[in-house]
């Protein structure tokens, strides 16, 4: 594959970003690979002090289940990536974060998806 090539496959499956607003105001970036409603979505939630890029794209994850057909949707949870850091301790948790994954299905309209 030439660079040119390279470069418009690259370009082709950069991810969809966008944000929502969780209920309690805090900014989250999500990600999507692929095209919505083409396949059930896999959705992937990075651990601890991760986020989307380094935990699933830089890891080829994402590539991986885009060449097994699937669409990919990812969340930077909250004090993570792109998403807005509160300061305040009680606005994290599992709970919490738990919450934004929900939030983040609901504001997608995914009537069934996969999760990791």
């Amino acid at each position: 594959m030439n660079r040119a090539s390279a470069a418009v496959e690259a370009l082709a499956d950069a991810p969809h970003e966008a944000d929502f607003i969780a209920e309690d105001g805090i900014r989250l970036r999500w990600y999507r690979w692929g095209e919505p409603g083409a396949a059930v979505p896999v959705v992937l939630h990075h651990g601890f002090a991760a986020n989307s890029n380094s935990n699933w794209q830089a890891t080829g994850i994402v590539d991986r289940l885009r060449r097994a057909g699937r669409s990919v949707i990812s969340l930077d949870a909250r004090g993570h990536g792109r998403s807005d850091t509160p300061h305040d301790t009680e606005r994290y948790g599992e709970a919490r974060m738990a919450r934004d994954l929900i939030a983040l299905v609901d504001h997608l309209g995914l009537p069934s998806f996969d999760l990791f």
